[in-house]
């Protein structure tokens, strides 16, 4: 069995880090040649952390050749424990970028909240037997490029994302959109896996 997932997420407002964890991001933004600190909404070079500053907003899977499913809602950690729910039996869990972003970022936010995240490991090489990173995939054999890029490549229908999203904070859309959005980012990336590995097995046979 195998899962094809995909994850769209927002910064957490900075009313909401602890004092503290906030002051020290500051601080340790000031020596950045960049000389950006916290300033709205936004993160500056400086802030150390990465996944403990973002937010999971929805999660889009699709298991083997069923319809994709989407989790969103105002529980974080419900998403969040739904997903790990449908992970923890599957051969290959499949995204695009997702042994650096998607897979970690998930795990993370699950230990945050409590959750008993056994379903991925903490160490996810990016070249890895059960978690399949179809950019890493392109990445190591042909050059760098994003989803949509080899979509086009590859002749299959890029992502179709509403004109004008801001991803570094779909906080600010209608949750709908925000899942359609994501739900296109898996459709596409299942196919793209689909025609990769087809042809992988094909030429080792």
């Amino acid at each position: 069995m195998s899962i094809v997932i995909d994850i769209e997420t927002a910064p957490i407002p900075v009313n909401e880090l602890p004092a503290k964890n906030k002051e020290y991001l500051i601080e340790k933004s000031k020596p950045k040649k960049s000389k950006k600190i916290i300033i709205g909404e936004g993160y500056g070079n400086g802030a150390i952390g990465k996944f403990e500053l973002s937010k999971i907003l929805c999660c889009c899977v699709k298991e083997d050749d069923k319809e994709i499913e989407a989790f969103f809602g105002d529980s974080e950690a419900g998403i969040i424990s739904d997903v790990f729910n449908m992970l923890k039996n599957q051969d290959h869990i499949i995204g695009f970028n997702s042994n650096s972003f998607d897979l970690p970022l998930i795990k993370m936010r699950g230990l945050i909240h409590g959750l008993y995240t056994y379903a991925i490991d903490f160490n996810i090489k990016p070249w890895d037997l059960r978690c399949v990173d179809v950019r890493y995939q392109l990445t190591d054999k042909y050059g760098i490029g994003d989803l949509k890029y080899w979509a086009r490549v590859f002749g299959i229908a890029p992502p179709k994302w509403d004109e004008g999203m801001d991803k570094s904070d779909l906080s600010q859309y209608p949750i709908e959109q925000v899942v359609k959005a994501c739900k296109s980012d898996v459709q596409c990336t299942y196919e793209l896996y689909n025609r990769l590995n087809n042809a992988m097995n094909k030429e080792s046979k």
